[in-house]
């Protein structure tokens, strides 16, 4: 954000205004920033395996769906996010 001077001061109803136009976009943005946090963690977690008939689970004891289910998501969510971990910033 780049800061303005301005030649005369402006109103603080008038800066209050400004700032509303603004919040929007900096909601949006630290929501995608969450998002791309959240889907880097995902992709970070163990997931668990099958060999030879037998699970092998990772070394916290829980599958991957029970971590994501046990903070209020759902896989799908969770994919969206790590989809949106893939882009570039």
């Amino acid at each position: 954000m780049r800061v303005q001077f301005l030649e005369k001061p402006i109103s603080h109803d008038h800066f209050l205004e400004r700032s509303l136009l603004l919040l929007p976009g900096l909601i949006a943005e630290i929501k995608l920033r969450a998002q791309r946090r959240i889907g880097e963690i995902s992709r970070e977690l163990e997931t668990a395996e099958a060999h030879g008939g037998k699970i092998w689970l990772p070394t916290g004891g829980k599958p991957k769906i029970e971590i994501i289910k046990s903070v209020g998501l759902t896989k799908s969510t969770v994919n969206r996010y790590e989809h949106i971990a893939e882009i570039e910033e």
